[in-house]
């Protein structure tokens, strides 16, 4: 439990706790235009098709969106496939960077490169991000946009994100339950919303007035989230089940991909320099540094506890260092006082989220903590 996640839940309290309303666009006339990005980079070629046919069948005029598959992995047997789909969906296109290699800024260089070369001409008004294995759901389009029509001050929507191979029990806590109905919708009252992987609806111009996807991290979405919050623009979530993924089915998997994600927030540290994104404002690249070295900070503490307790419990030394049953006594109720209010502020923010979660499950990935620094 960190002052930081205190202070947030102490903000949002502020405001009232109301679940955001489901919202839909009814009429088929002026509607706003879009680009759905898919971004790929060798992906299994049928777990990507079986996206590209989802978003190609959204409940939305064809002629108001296309389908804009982003092949950073430069597959022929993928662009033939997309050009057969072409024939059924006339708005899907394949687009290519190439295969690369060096300094090509990995998944935000690929949506960079949609938003300053391929719309320079004809560009939309929104765009979606979708990754190579989310299936949208059919009224994507039409629950999302509302959300940024009625509030000009949005810039980005960001949804909640739903597996369809997800372990029973989910052992691994890989659905990020806590983060999205707890966390996340903390910031969202506040309007401070984290995109936090795909399914994200933005306004184009706002994102160009920030710069395009940042290019420092692994972590883009979640990156581009704190600089649009830096700037004075809001960033909103729902949590209405319009994407289905999947997640890694190993542990391997598993441990490299959250592994890639603190990797992306230790690169916030690199803000500190300034010849990295120098048009992002000073104030903004130390607030962002900040904070990345506070989550690495948490991952250190978790660590050194995790390296330290079985030495402790081992050492002649004994576990407790006291010189009086009285001394013991007082720190089993410290001890015991320091778990219950853990328990309470969990239940509190459960309570104030109205979405119930497990006890401590803050710490719920804790356990990965020294591995993320391999």
């Amino acid at each position: 439990m960190s002052l930081n996640h205190q202070r947030l839940s102490l903000a949002a309290t502020t405001r009232p706790p109301q679940r955001t309303p489901r919202k839909r666009l009814r009429s088929n006339e002026n509607l706003p235009r879009v680009d759905v990005l898919v971004t790929c980079c060798g992906e299994p070629v049928e777990i990507i098709l079986d996206t590209v046919r989802a978003a190609c069948a959204l409940d939305y005029p064809a002629s108001r969106f296309r389908v804009r598959l982003l092949d950073d992995g430069g597959s022929i047997e993928l662009r033939n496939a997309i050009m057969k789909l072409n024939t059924k969906w006339t708005h899907l296109s394949y687009h290519t960077r190439g295969k690369q290699s060096g300094k090509s800024f990995a998944k935000a260089g690929n949506l960079n490169y949609a938003l300053f070369s391929l719309q320079t001409e004809d560009p939309p008004e929104f765009c979606t991000v979708v990754d190579a294995d989310s299936i949208l759901m059919p009224e994507f389009l039409r629950a999302t946009l509302p959300h940024l029509l009625e509030d000009p001050e949005a810039a980005l929507l960001t949804t909640r994100q739903y597996f369809y191979n997800l372990p029973r029990g989910d052992p691994l806590s890989q659905s990020r339950a806590y983060f999205y109905t707890c966390e996340n919708t903390e910031l969202d009252l506040l309007g401070h919303a984290l995109d936090a992987g795909s399914g994200a609806v933005f306004r184009r111009n706002a994102i160009l007035d920030a710069g395009g996807y940042p290019t420092y991290s692994f972590s883009e979405d979640w990156q581009l989230s704190l600089i649009l919050r830096g700037l004075g623009k809001r960033t909103t979530q729902v949590q209405e089940v319009l994407q289905f993924g999947l997640v890694p089915t190993s542990l391997a998997g598993h441990l490299k991909q959250r592994n890639r994600w603190h990797i992306g927030h230790s690169q916030q540290i690199s803000l500190l320099f300034p010849s990295v994104s120098k048009e992002i404002p000073e104030n903004l690249r130390w607030d962002i540094a900040l904070g990345g070295l506070s989550i690495m900070a948490g991952l250190v503490a978790y660590s050194v506890g995790f390296v330290a307790l079985p030495f402790l419990l081992v050492s002649d030394g004994g576990f407790i260092s006291a010189g009086s049953a009285f001394e013991v006594k007082i720190q089993l109720i410290l001890a015991i006082a320091h778990v219950a209010s853990a328990w309470a502020y969990d239940w509190a923010r459960s309570a104030h989220a109205g979405v119930p979660f497990a006890p401590f499950a803050h710490a719920e990935n804790s356990w990965l903590a020294a591995g993320k620094f391999d």
